[in-house]
């Protein structure tokens, strides 16, 4: 209902669509002036390409505006957190701005910038699944075709931005091939997906394909003292957690909630290790209330449990949850590493059925009896 009542008043030309049953969006300009999402890896606007590393990719669009050679279709690639859909609201940006200060950059400051920054511009039209299990059906993928054959309200180039396009059903992306393929002139066609290979070859071969890298811990912690304040210490265990995602530790603000969070995880992945059977049981009812809350806290687990593997093979070793390290170095010291691998493993396989819908309490209940006693 959250989602709903965000929607109210949603205008684009002829454009707007829920459909029954699917938590996906598909919208141009929100009506209330809130923003309906924005690049998770930092603010949008104010410098050219303001976006924390992937130079590499920032120069290559950069040419490609700069010398006219823009192509009908970008794929941008990586996991979730990366910056993908950053990169791509600033290469709309960079495609339509209004006074750029140089070939091929952004001022982030003309209406063009501004309007593309907040997802407001008339010219962006925004596709992307809503829930961790929404699918983009075959009425959404037309609408976008429909979209985009619309001349430009006000922009130099319409710009579709189809988010998440991994999560496509296949006759989705087959509704999209043609207008990937032979978009108008004035339409460019910006793709998410966290791999190449998940979308159909059909697809993938018809756009430029632009991956992102993980970044070194050592650029997310200085950007996250330097632009978002936040003290060293606290900045380097989130650059750690973040395995190189600079959108993941943002999504998790305000960090003091995160952290109390991550505590409770913690807790709870503890109360497994040092529960009876009933104990254990009752843990996996609770967390198999909440598939959304699960998807987080498996990750968590198995990160707890990667480092709890390590600890038995090295009390020297380094590891990722470093504000837990006492506790873990402890549970080190009384696992073995086969019980501390046959925990993971059984984590991951618990999470990999669960992707694929199976019973979410029998999953977690054969997964906690593969938990050493803690």
């Amino acid at each position: 209902m959250e989602l709903l009542s965000e929607m109210q008043g949603i205008w684009s030309p002829g454009v707007f669509s829920l459909v029954p049953g699917q938590m996906y969006a598909i919208f141009a300009i929100p009506a209330s002036g809130k923003k309906a999402g924005g690049g998770a890896d930092g603010k949008i606007g104010g410098m050219p390409w303001d976006i924390v590393g992937h130079e590499g990719a920032v120069e290559l669009l950069r040419r490609d505006i700069s010398a006219g050679r823009v192509a009908h279709a970008y794929l941008f690639t990586g996991a979730d957190g990366i910056g993908k859909r950053t990169l791509a609201l600033q290469m709309a940006q960079a495609v339509n701005c209004e006074a750029p200060p140089a070939p091929g950059d952004p001022c982030g400051k003309c209406r063009a910038c501004t309007l593309i920054a907040a997802e407001k511009h008339p010219d962006l039209f925004l596709l992307r699944p809503e829930g961790s299990g929404a699918r983009i059906l075959v009425d959404a993928a037309r609408e976008v075709v429909h979209s985009v054959m619309l001349r430009p309200i006000e922009a130099a180039r319409r710009i579709a931005l189809l988010a998440d396009f991994h999560r496509a059903l296949p006759n989705a992306a087959n509704a999209l091939l043609k207008t990937i393929e032979e978009p108008p002139p004035s339409a460019i066609l910006l793709l998410t997906a966290e791999s190449a290979d998940e979308l159909l070859p059909t697809i993938t071969s018809r756009c430029r394909v632009i991956p992102l890298r993980p970044l070194p811990e050592s650029v997310i912690a200085r950007a996250l003292q330097e632009r978002w304040k936040l003290p060293p210490e606290r900045a380097e265990v989130l650059a750690r957690l973040s395995g190189g995602r600079l959108g993941w530790v943002i999504h998790q603000a305000p960090w003091e909630e995160a952290e109390a969070g991550r505590g409770e995880l913690f807790a709870q992945w503890l109360g497994i290790l040092r529960g009876n059977r009933a104990a254990r049981f009752a843990t996996a009812q609770k967390a198999a209330e909440d598939r959304e809350e699960l998807r987080s806290a498996m990750q968590s687990w198995e990160s707890f449990g990667h480092d709890l593997l390590l600890r038995t093979l090295s009390k020297d070793a380094e590891i990722t949850n470093v504000d837990f390290i006492d506790q873990i170095t402890e549970l080190g010291e009384r696992v073995t590493p086969g019980q501390a691998r046959r925990w993971l493993a059984a984590l991951r396989r618990a999470e990999e059925q669960i992707d694929r819908n199976a019973n979410v309490k029998l999953a977690l209940e054969a997964a906690f009896l593969d938990a050493p006693n803690g």
